[in-house]
């Protein structure tokens, strides 16, 4: 299976415009695509983690962060999508939050808990100014069952446990981005 985006490569620069408010982007969810889907799969799950977070230092922008081991899973998690039709093959830029299939649905992510952000929705790149670019990593699961039956308030130490034995294959893409 093959996680693709029209708008980076593997490995290359994530445009301004999907990077966070705070960045200066717009906070618009990139274009995805996937191909060469495993038999049986009847639905897919997309996120998106941070797997550059400094925990436990104090950065420009955020302040402490808190140390490892006592946030939950310890991962930023930027997006989580759930229960996408396994007839679903992409996802058009901007498709957090109005433009998602049907069925579809979008998870708590790390800011609303730790920067209280107000809804659970994309969540755009937005290192801390001055430090190192930081690689984002989109991951596309396919399984085989139809719905994850989460609540929308459901975490990704939640998602990841729900997940466990339904995984039938993986495919990731990363993108570096900092400012």
């Amino acid at each position: 299976m093959y996680l693709l985006s029209s708008a980076f490569v593997e490995g290359g620069k994530i445009p301004l415009l999907f990077t966070n408010l705070l960045a200066g982007g717009k906070n618009s969810s990139p274009p995805v695509e996937w191909r060469d889907i495993p038999q049986g799969t009847k639905s897919f799950v997309l996120t998106m983690i941070d797997l550059d977070v400094p925990w436990g230092e104090t950065v420009p922008d955020y302040g402490k962060l808190p140390p490892c081991g006592s946030f939950l899973c310890d991962i930023l998690v930027h997006w989580a999508v759930i229960d996408i039709p396994a007839s679903v093959r992409s996802l058009v830029a901007g498709a957090s939050p109005d433009k998602l299939p049907p069925g579809a649905k979008e998870l708590e992510t790390t800011f609303v808990k730790l920067f209280n952000a107000d809804s659970n929705k994309y969540q755009g790149p937005a290192p801390p100014k001055g430090m190192r670019a930081h690689r984002y990593q989109l991951v596309l699961y396919a399984l085989d069952i139809d719905r994850m039956h989460l609540s929308t308030n459901s975490d990704y130490a939640v998602l990841t446990e729900k997940m466990a034995g339904h995984v039938i294959a993986t495919a990731q893409l990363s993108g570096f981005f900092g400012r």
